[in-house]
């Protein structure tokens, strides 16, 4: 409950997904990392978290698996419903790749970064952040946005 406690301080609301992130640096764009994935111990809890959202639980399938349940219930990766299906279902299935990742960056590089929770490092052509979490895992520590994620949060309680 400490570690909770800690991270409530440290960082504010979070949504569910980002529930093991921790800060590594304060300020107003604190570095956060996010070791729960070498962990584990954190799928028993990912599981138990699922029971109380079940729309989000396409996101702890595989990719193929999620991106059918996705097409199937009509709903996006985020649990929200989905307003076009087979583009959400294929942007699940392929997102999660490290290469759709180094992509997407390249391609956001020159748009609007001050609503998403990790704003993408202009480094490297944008693909610095992105190109360091594949070579090196989930564990690559990242800036972080605390208004971006406190919105996410607050759009996940009203259940968009």
């Amino acid at each position: 409950m400490q570690g909770r406690e800690r991270q409530q301080a440290e960082l504010g609301d979070l949504p569910s997904y980002e529930g093991g992130l921790f800060q590594l640096h304060g300020g107003a764009a604190p570095t956060v990392a996010d070791f729960s994935t070498f962990s584990p111990f954190a799928t028993p809890a990912d599981v138990a978290n699922a029971a109380a959202r079940p729309a989000q639980i396409s996101g702890m399938l595989n990719p193929v698996a999620g991106a059918l349940t996705n097409l199937i219930t009509g709903r996006n990766q985020y649990g929200s419903p989905s307003t076009s299906p087979l583009k959400d279902a294929a942007s699940s299935l392929v997102a999660a790749t490290p290469e759709a990742q180094v992509l997407t960056a390249y391609l956001n590089r020159h748009k609007d970064q001050s609503r998403r929770m990790f704003p993408a490092d202009q480094r490297w052509w944008g693909m610095r952040g992105a190109i360091l979490r594949t070579l090196l895992g989930p564990g690559m520590p990242r800036r972080f946005n605390p208004t971006a994620a406190h919105s996410a949060a607050a759009r996940e309680r009203a259940g968009r």
